[in-house]
């Protein structure tokens, strides 16, 4: 076997998407390496799932937010989870120089070069997210794809894949996944999964990574690749880890990856091992037991309502969120009331979800319009083993002015709603491939249940109700699925039952039924969407669509009424108009007041068409539970005019230039660009305009430069805001700094962006990377005419500045 490849088949791998990688060795091992310099190629299509109970998975990253209440990109996922990826694996680590991969339709992509891990994983590649099927095949659509790599040795290598047919596999679901939350380390765990409907030809692998530290995503585990004697093929339905792989008492991160390929080329037909194919991977938690004496590695994760967080109803009650089960016997939180003590009332404490939640009520309702402070002293709690946390914990948040008499029953309404997702872009909305079940339970203020959960009827699932941690009053359950398909495999049509468990309720069962067929109404589809891409925002505007059969606003309310739903969300995803079912006064349009919309600003609008299949009013007093099949369309609207900007002033001071600006639009966010040649521009910072006084971002870089332009414009939040690693330094020819290197090529192995050094020697690199945090390792190569010289990979940091290099 192939020196290279035993290499890279087993040492530890920390990356990006670590089982990408080693998918693509299962293919490469058996087989003889033709290329001088490239090993194996990709191109890829998946949908990535989380598992976080034991009978549901959905779309999403598996530590969702229901797990660790952070999002990230202001969006409920951490990434757009609809993949398309392209990758080369080189022979060694600067065999391949550069590359590209061609989409249908002749788009020409840039691969760059692998900046996770420790810089030295001979890989290029490229990865796109996307939200939705529609908007990944459009820009990735089926087809020809054709890999171009530049390399040491074979010079341009071109390598054909076909990418057809939308072949996904099933999605992996994890059957023992209760059992593996306290697995014993000390003997062989078995990993068990539904079967796939694979076949011999398709894979299968498991990964485990750590969780946490230092050494989060390092993979301490994998199964091997054909021809080794644990690899998996499709037709596998479990894998055992042996004893003492994974630590006592540890978390890990693990993955269940099935790749079902189109397209195969093997050597000699094909330079290198090359697929192309579709895959769906699901991630989920492997816990260990702890040693007997050992603590349990429990932490403080979150209070709720969020830090800061105002108007929360005084009948709320407050939830503390730890990592592992606690002894419900070890409590200690102390309390406040607008900096003093909070002496009119005590608080009732009670564990919830297997002791990982204690929740808190006051005796009677909270104070109105009074800063709540909280203090936990985590000495004083310990974990189910009874070892003792460490340190403290503090937040507060701001109730309602409100002061509601008594306590209102704890839930006000129970939905479970299938949705399909369409688009319009022109005369008519198609679907975008997503497909959700939006299974619910709003509460009538924050944390008021201990418990919550819905039974499938139809297939025996279970899933639980999750509180949001962004809107505490809101219980859900993850469905989001890319097809139809999927979604009725986890939640088919027939009969849901809700177990709901109130802090002043009670326990309570509500039954819904969405009856045994699908009865989605017909695609809502907007008749003058042209007209509403350029509207005047100071003059009244009307929307107009199909008519809904049997469009009810909510004279009879029952089964078989048809309902309507109008929202309008600005670029931040905030409502800035809502008209719900009961509002609307016709079937087929609505009207938006004057002055509601901005001028020069893009809309999202939602239009829902609802028809209701159950309604129950009795089960849960004071609630309404429904059932209905939902078909949503989005589609855009624009105003004209121009956006109000803020105004900006440049400075110079040395050789720093100051940028102040002020004004602009209220609650809106704001770009600072920069460039040096009015091309290409580059982040320098996001501008919150939160009316506090006049923003200032001073430019230390500026001196670096002979022209230095700047812009400041409106932030897309479609769009993450990453500024790029950007280097500066000096090139001389010794150690005696005496002279300076001119014209020399500076690149790095981040990707292909070069620059030259001036007359002094000097640089400053803007790459096309975005800041990882200062955790990227990365080569920094300097060319002088025939003399190429390589420093690192190390730790630069992400604006290293002032950096010297010598090329003797």
């Amino acid at each position: 076997m192939n020196a290279m490849v035993t290499r890279l088949a087993h040492r530890p791998v920390v990356c990006k998407n670590p089982f990408i990688l080693s998918a693509a060795l299962w293919l490469l091992l058996p087989l003889p390496l033709m290329s001088q310099d490239v090993g194996f190629v990709a191109v890829l299509k998946g949908q990535e799932f989380a598992q976080t109970s034991a009978d549901i998975v959905s779309i999403g990253e598996w530590r969702t937010w229901h797990e660790t209440g952070e999002v990230q990109n202001e969006g409920e996922h951490w990434e757009p989870l609809h993949v398309f990826e392209a990758f080369a694996i080189g022979t060694a680590i600067d065999s391949i120089i550069s590359g590209t991969v061609t989409v249908p339709g002749g788009a020409v992509v840039d691969l760059e070069m692998d900046s996770h891990g420790d810089g030295n994983d001979p890989e290029i590649g490229v990865e796109n997210g996307y939200d939705s099927p529609l908007e990944l095949d459009s820009a990735r659509p089926d087809g020809s794809y054709t890999v171009q790599l530049v390399t040491q040795n074979d010079d341009t290598v071109n390598i054909p894949l076909s990418l057809v047919g939308s072949a996904y596999p099933p999605v992996p679901h994890v059957t023992n996944f209760t059992s593996l939350q306290s697995a014993d380390a000390s003997a062989d765990i078995t990993i068990e999964w539904a079967a796939m409907g694979g076949t011999s030809g398709d894979f299968i692998q498991v990964s485990v990574s750590r969780l946490g530290g230092e050494d989060d995503g390092f993979i301490v585990w994998e199964t091997g690749m054909p021809g080794d004697p644990s690899a998996l093929d499709g037709t596998d339905t479990a894998v055992s880890i042996p004893a003492g792989e994974l630590q006592p008492g540890t978390d890990y991160q693990a993955e269940l990856l099935f790749v079902r390929t189109t397209d195969v080329k093997i050597p000699p037909a094909s330079p290198a091992l090359s697929v192309a194919g579709y895959y769906k991977l699901t991630g989920f938690r492997i816990r260990t037991a702890a040693l007997a004496g050992q603590p349990l590695g429990a932490e403080f994760l979150r209070g709720s309502p969020r830090d800061t967080w105002s108007e929360i109803p005084v009948d709320s009650a407050i939830a503390f969120y730890f990592s592992h089960p606690m002894s419900p016997a070890h409590i200690s939180v102390g309390w406040s009331k607008d900096g003093g003590p909070l002496s009119t009332g005590t608080f009732n404490y009670q564990w919830t979800q297997g002791n990982t939640v204690l929740l808190c009520k006051f005796s009677t309702n909270l104070p109105p319009d009074s800063v709540i402070g909280w203090s936990l002293n985590l000495a004083g709690f310990r974990d189910a083993a009874g070892h003792a946390l460490s340190g403290t914990a503090d937040g507060s948040f701001r109730t309602s002015w409100e002061s509601e008499p008594g306590t209102p029953p704890d839930v006000d309404f129970i939905s479970v709603i299938k949705t399909r997702y369409l688009v319009q872009h022109g005369e008519t909305a198609v679907p975008d491939g997503r497909h959700e079940a939006i299974v619910e339970v709003d509460a009538n203020a924050t944390n008021r249940l201990k418990s919550a959960s819905v039974t499938v009827q139809a297939n025996g699932r279970v899933s639980p109700l999750y509180c949001d941690p962004w809107d505490a009053t809101e219980y859900e359950a993850p469905g989001e699925y890319g097809s139809k398909a999927d979604l009725d495999r986890f939640f088919p049509n027939g009969s849901y039952q809700f177990y709901l468990d109130g802090l002043a309720d009670g326990p309570r069962s509500v039954t819904l039924s969405l009856g045994a067929t699908d009865q989605y109404p017909d695609a809502p589809t907007v008749t003058n969407l042209a007209a509403l891409q350029a509207v005047d925002p100071d003059s009244p505007a009307t929307i107009t669509w199909n008519a809904l059969p049997g469009w009810d606003n909510g004279e009879t309310f029952g089964p078989g009424a048809g309902l309507i739903e109008f929202e309008i969300l600005d670029g931040r995803d905030r409502e800035v108009f809502f008209v719900d079912p009961f509002e609307l006064e016709s079937g087929t349009q609505v009207e938006i007041p004057a002055g509601i919309l901005k001028p020069g600003k893009t809309y999202r609008c939602g239009l829902h068409f609802l028809k209701i299949t159950d309604i129950d009013e009795t089960s849960y007093p004071d609630a309404i539970a429904v059932a209905a099949f939902e078909s949503q369309t989005v589609f855009t609207i624009k105003t004209t005019g121009q956006p109000l900007l803020p105004n900006v002033v440049l400075t110079r001071t040395g050789g720093t230039t100051r940028i102040t600006a002020n004004s602009g639009d209220p609650e809106e966010s704001y770009l600072l660009e920069t460039s040096s040649d009015m091309k290409r521009w580059t982040l320098l910072d996001v501008h919150w305009n939160d009316n506090a006084g006049t923003y200032q971002y001073d430019d230390f870089d500026a001196s670096y430069f002979k022209a230095r332009f700047y812009r400041m414009g409106e932030y897309d939040f479609q769009e993450p805001a990453i500024p790029p690693i950007s280097i500066q330094g000096a090139v001389w020819t010794d150690a005696t700094h005496t002279t300076p290197v001119a014209g020399a090529t500076v690149g790095t192995g981040l990707d292909g962006r070069t620059t030259l050094t001036d007359a002094q020697g000097r640089f400053f690199l803007i790459t096309d990377t975005p800041s990882m945090g200062g955790f990227t390792d990365y080569t920094i190569t300097i060319t002088s005419g025939p003399q190429t010289k390589d420093f690192g990979p190390w730790n630069w940091g992400d604006r290293p500045r002032e950096q010297v290099f010598e090329m003797n």
